[in-house]
């Protein structure tokens, strides 16, 4: 390695524990939240005023809202999937994670977007994080139940009587024959059969992150998670686009309205 390659390495180990940090702790944004909660006045206040100001104001709080997220969080989000994304390609020098290693095969979509018929807001379904936990909760059960029968099992064998024993093994043996029995005829009916089915499977579910390999860098799921912080908060940056537009129709409703009546 060249003098510049070994220059370039120094800089990157120096840079993997850096992660862009929030700006809403600065001062100045801090001093411009404190002028706009004087200017709105409190919802305890509010109702002496007219309904243009009350839209006006909820106008200004939701602008409010989207700015900050548009410029914290959603913007850092992106800026630091990113920015894991690139590490992970830098550590991982074998292969590169890119649209070119995409696994193409059907699968059923692990996250999907409702939206209220009532409300016109969107929403995100997390579908692989409902199918895990109830995976989790079934094997759960499942390792209750099997720890509740070994312990009943162990009692009842501790207090078992020379006759009961004899009676058990002669129980067992004939339960062994019967289970024999009925493995060979659902074998023989597995073989005859049809192997080709028309009733279509539905493709399962699997982490988008899987599709390069159970053993990722851990930047590569440090990019994941950040990704899906910054879908979530493109949902809310949505939602508060459309609340935006829709006071804006209703103030200019209004406006137009008042400026009838003075007219007349």
């Amino acid at each position: 390695m060249n003098t510049e390659d070994i220059q370039l390495v120094k800089i990157v180990r120096n840079l993997e524990d850096i992660s862009i940090k929030d700006p809403s702790d600065e001062d100045e944004d801090v001093k411009f939240i404190d002028q706009l909660e004087v200017i709105i006045p409190p919802s305890s206040s509010r109702s002496d005023l007219s309904p243009l100001d009350l839209k006006t104001i909820e106008l200004l709080e939701l602008i409010e809202q989207y700015e900050q997220l548009i410029n914290d969080s959603y913007r850092l989000n992106f800026i630091n999937g990113y920015l894991n994304l690139s590490r992970a390609n830098y550590n991982y020098i074998s292969r590169r994670f890119s649209s070119n290693s995409f696994d193409y095969r059907p699968y059923s979509a692990c996250k999907e977007i409702s939206i209220d018929q009532d409300t016109q807001e969107f929403s995100i379904i997390d579908n692989f994080a409902v199918e895990k936990a109830k995976q989790n909760k079934t094997k759960s059960n499942k390792e209750t139940k099997e720890t509740k029968e070994k312990e009943e099992s162990s009692y009842s064998s501790s207090t078992t009587t020379p006759k009961q024993l004899t009676n058990t093994t002669t129980t067992t043996s004939l339960k062994k024959r019967k289970d024999a029995s009925t493995t060979s005829k659902e074998k023989s009916s597995i073989i005859t059969e049809d192997p080709i089915s028309d009733t279509p499977t539905k493709p399962s579910l699997r982490d988008p992150v899987n599709q390069f390999g159970s053993l990722v860098p851990y930047q590569l799921r440090q990019s994941q998670d950040y990704f899906n912080k910054a879908l979530a908060d493109s949902i809310a940056v949505i939602n508060l686009r459309t609340k935006i537009d829709q006071l804006i129709t209703d103030i200019e409703k209004l406006n137009q309205e008042q400026e009838d009546k003075e007219v007349n």
